[in-house]
């Protein structure tokens, strides 16, 4: 079973996402987290094996992330962007193996960054 923990402020963000993996994938776990916090909580609690986050998720998005990696197996995490130039951006993905993915792509794009990740691809899309 795939399990997908899901990371924005916007619940209707979140609830597309949950839409899109029940109709692509046959047998997916999915929980939701609305803020940093409550997401190093789930990470803490059981193992993920993808992790779809927000950039804006937290204030300190990057030691957010270094904390999921030291804390299970390495989950793969799917950054998405609203605002893909700022060098947070930049830091995050020097710093450690994520994927990033732009709000603003197509379903089709991150149907293909999942099936990359499910395949230990790393997946970018900066542009729509």
């Amino acid at each position: 079973m795939l399990k997908v923990l899901v990371a924005d402020a916007l619940p209707v963000f979140r609830a597309g996402i949950k839409e899109i993996l029940f109709e692509e994938f046959t047998f997916v776990y999915f929980d939701e987290a609305s803020d940093g916090p409550s997401l190093l909580e789930k990470v803490k609690a059981q193992k993920w094996d993808i992790i779809i986050a927000d950039l804006a998720i937290h204030n300190h998005v990057t030691e957010t992330i270094n904390q999921i990696l030291r804390l299970k197996p390495r989950p793969h995490i799917l950054i998405l962007s609203s605002d893909e130039d700022t060098q947070c951006t930049t830091e995050i993905i020097s710093k450690v193996t994520v994927s990033l993915l732009s709000k603003k792509t197509t379903v089709d794009q991150l149907i293909k960054a999942l099936q990359g990740i499910l395949t230990n691809q790393d997946y970018t899309v900066t542009s729509s």
